[in-house]
């Protein structure tokens, strides 16, 4: 399993803008993201996100003790250009202060099930995430 680059966002079916993130629970009956959920799963590494709460304070999530946060994410190519959207959830009881969703996060063991086992990656987006730290910047 290889890094490749890809823009972030599907083009809005608006026509204007970007669509960063799909709901996990209703990724499937979502014609724009349901081909991708079956077919082109992917894995965004990252060292960890941003939200901010409703008094507009900056919050970096991370996974306490780790270098690289894998998130869960689909793909799919447009006008010939690869893109990705990053699926979310629930969020766990060490984000909800903070926010209303989170992204479903993968650990190293669940990478290879993610991108191959339609079933597992099907439970994993309504699991319960792992805990987070967050530090306000």
């Amino acid at each position: 399993m290889a890094p490749k680059p890809m823009t972030w966002g599907f083009p809005s079916f608006k026509g204007r803008g970007v669509i960063i993130n799909a709901r996990g629970e209703t990724a499937l009956d979502k014609p724009m993201f349901r081909r991708s959920l079956l077919e082109r799963r992917c894995v965004v590494p990252t060292t960890g996100f941003y939200e901010w709460d409703k008094r507009k304070t900056k919050y970096h999530f991370r996974l306490s003790g780790k270098d690289v946060l894998y998130l869960a994410g689909l793909w799919s190519a447009f006008q010939g250009e690869e893109r990705f959207v990053v699926l979310t959830t629930a969020p766990n009881d060490t984000i909800i202060n903070v926010h209303d969703r989170m992204p479903v996060i993968l650990t190293g063991a669940e990478l290879e099930a993610w991108l191959h086992d339609t079933g597992i990656a099907s439970a994993k987006l309504t699991a319960m995430q792992p805990a987070l730290e967050s530090i306000a910047v």
